[in-house]
């Protein structure tokens, strides 16, 4: 470490005549430099320090090390503070435009077309006696004079304005769209039944939910219905049984593309039309007496039969796909349901000589 700072003590008295700072200038650097011989080198540890550079004076006849500037301590030449961060203000975005335009040569934005002046907002308010004095002479002033045609002219000729005229030559390649106004139609009245809120469902499927339903769980009972139904839509077309469905049933071929259609030519096929109802006899005997069942009634009793016959079919199989399964089987007449339902009709005939007899009604007493 000893060679580089003996080359730069034997080198300070040369530059110093090279700058031509004089024999002052000469015995001073000659007194540091034996100073610095006094001293312990191996106290000091000379560091790697990077300077900003230097500006030499050769006018003065100083070191450099005197003239030396720093880049982050210098001050603008005007002698105006440096804003630090978050105090510098950005201008307005239209000012930020008319500036950018005169840069790229273009035609600006005319602040004075879109700032409203103060005067106009005393005027607009009512409330010029209070104004300042300036506001009140640039009212007494006329206003400037209206654009002369050499300046509409100018405006007229303006890119922008050739821009849109040469466009407007060019045909749309997308046609414009009309779409007509909403024109809702009058409701029916009365309303029909199926158009309720509260009905949105087929009266057949609102009655068949029930039965599904355990612990109150309505929504899981419509999400067997419902799988039901997918499961009837993808089964095939039945063929003709050897039982005769419901005379109002649809062709078999489009049973399975309307799968509610199918339960309902099942339960309805299926469905009883009497019910025994007992009642006393002469002699303390029990009478079974025929009585006709109305729509709901009917149903009600096929889809219990029905669901009770998918119990027996417990093959490691859900409850949707068993009762899809009963519902086919009714359609093609190999159901032990029509079993039940012809029990029920013949003891209805072997009874239909009961069918005057009723409960003996007492007087009512006056």
């Amino acid at each position: 470490m000893a060679a580089p700072l003996l080359l730069l003590r034997s080198t300070a008295p040369t530059a110093l005549r090279l700058l031509g700072g004089g024999r002052g200038l000469e015995r001073t650097a000659s007194l540091a430099t034996s100073a610095s011989k006094r001293r312990c080198i191996a106290n000091f540890a000379l560091r790697h320090r990077q300077s900003s550079p230097t500006i030499a004076a050769p006018a003065i006849g100083l070191p450099t090390s005197v003239c030396q500037q720093r880049l982050y301590s210098t001050l603008p030449e005007d002698g105006e503070p440096v804003l630090g961060p978050n105090q510098g203000q950005l201008p307005h975005v239209t000012e930020e435009a008319s500036q950018t335009a005169e840069i790229m040569g273009e035609e600006g934005v005319n602040l004075d077309e879109i700032a409203t002046p103060i005067s106009e907002l005393f005027e607009r308010e009512n409330d010029i006696e209070n104004a300042p004095e300036v506001i009140k002479r640039e009212l007494d002033t006329p206003s400037s004079p209206p654009p002369s045609d050499a300046d509409t002219t100018s405006l007229t000729n303006s890119p922008a304005q050739l821009l849109l005229e040469t466009l407007a030559d060019f045909p749309n390649p997308t046609p414009k769209v009309l779409i007509p106004p909403y024109n809702p139609a009058i409701p029916i009245m009365p309303i029909p039944a199926l158009h309720s809120i509260n009905h949105r469902e087929h009266p057949l499927l609102q009655q068949l939910t029930p039965h599904f339903m355990k612990s109150g769980q309505r929504a899981t009972a419509q999400a067997t219905v419902q799988r039901i139904l997918q499961i009837l839509r993808t089964k095939p077309a039945p063929r003709v049984g050897k039982y005769p469905l419901v005379p109002n049933a649809p062709d078999l071929s489009l049973l399975p593309s309307d799968p509610v259609a199918y339960i309902q030519t099942a339960i309805d096929s299926v469905a009883p039309l009497f019910k025994m109802r007992n009642t006393r006899g002469s002699g303390g005997s029990t009478v079974q007496i025929p009585s006709p069942l109305h729509v709901k009634a009917r149903r009600r009793k096929a889809m219990g039969w029905m669901l009770q016959a998918s119990e027996g079919k417990k093959r490691l199989k859900t409850l949707p796909e068993r009762f899809a399964e009963e519902v086919e089987a009714v359609v093609l007449g190999t159901s032990s349901c029509w079993e039940k339902r012809i029990a029920v009709h013949k003891l209805a005939v072997t009874n239909r000589a009961n069918v005057v007899m009723g409960p003996v009604r007492k007087p009512r007493r006056r």
